[in-house]
């Protein structure tokens, strides 16, 4: 794992999901997490939750497997919990079913600055 601590404005970035969709982060200083259990997933979670991570983006397939703690965690200033798109769809006959963290995209700008009608 790298130090997450960006040296300038030392705020503390995590990132959770499949290796090869995180790898990428790590390149940008970021620390990222493979395991994709919801155990392990919910263990870094809360590891994040107590250590004072400012952001944690996580894929959304990962995001789905602990939905309800992420929901709890929605009204806490930090850490802002933002479920990224894996870029591949559950099911490709549905156009709806890769829109979960799109929506939840939505939600976070949406409680930061009001309605934003159509985005």
């Amino acid at each position: 794992m790298t130090d997450s601590i960006d040296k300038n404005t030392g705020i503390r970035v995590a990132v959770i999901g499949e290796k090869d969709i995180v790898l990428p982060f790590k390149a940008l200083g970021m620390e990222i997490y493979c395991d994709t259990t919801p155990a392990g997933i919910l263990a870094n979670l809360k590891k994040f939750c107590a250590e004072g991570y400012a952001l944690v983006l996580i894929t959304e397939n990962e995001a789905r497997k602990v939905e309800d703690f992420i929901d709890k965690r929605a009204s806490f200033t930090s850490p802002i919990i933002l479920p990224i798109p894996n870029g591949v769809r559950i099911n490709e006959e549905d156009p709806t079913a890769s829109s979960f963290a799109m929506d939840r995209i939505k939600k976070n700008i949406e409680r930061a600055i009001g309605s934003i009608g159509n985005v």
